[in-house]
């Protein structure tokens, strides 16, 4: 489980026009998210993990200055991935991780794929 809160940001202009000089205060909306996974060994250098992560994304809201907040259509977000990886031991302080999210919600990403190579001192 996790929350991640955005602080609010006040700036001088936010405007795409040149000639029209807005100022304003933006509150990125706050995040939560929640993920449960497993993990079983093959044998003693290979395992393979699964799990499904979902994270929420409250609205960004706007307030000019002196005006009322102003929630922004379609900044809120649900986005939730299925994912899939193998952790293989090459040596005995190098690992091989290789996975693949799936987004499984129209927020998240289709596919992403990822390949680290841990090392221990």
């Amino acid at each position: 489980m996790g929350y991640t809160y955005n602080f609010e940001k006040s700036f001088d202009d936010i405007s795409s026009d040149p000639l029209n000089i807005s100022s304003a205060t933006i509150d990125l909306g706050d995040q939560f998210s929640v993920g449960a996974g497993i993990a079983f060994a093959l044998n003693e250098r290979m395992s393979l993990s699964t799990s499904y992560a979902h994270q929420f994304t409250l609205k960004t809201r706007v307030r000019s200055q002196g005006g009322q907040w102003q929630d922004v259509n379609g900044s809120d977000a649900s986005s939730g991935s299925l994912n899939l990886g193998v952790t293989y031991g090459i040596a005995a302080n190098l690992s091989m991780l290789a996975n693949v999210a799936i987004g499984v919600t129209p927020d998240a990403p289709d596919v992403s794929i990822g390949l680290r190579f841990p090392y221990s001192f």
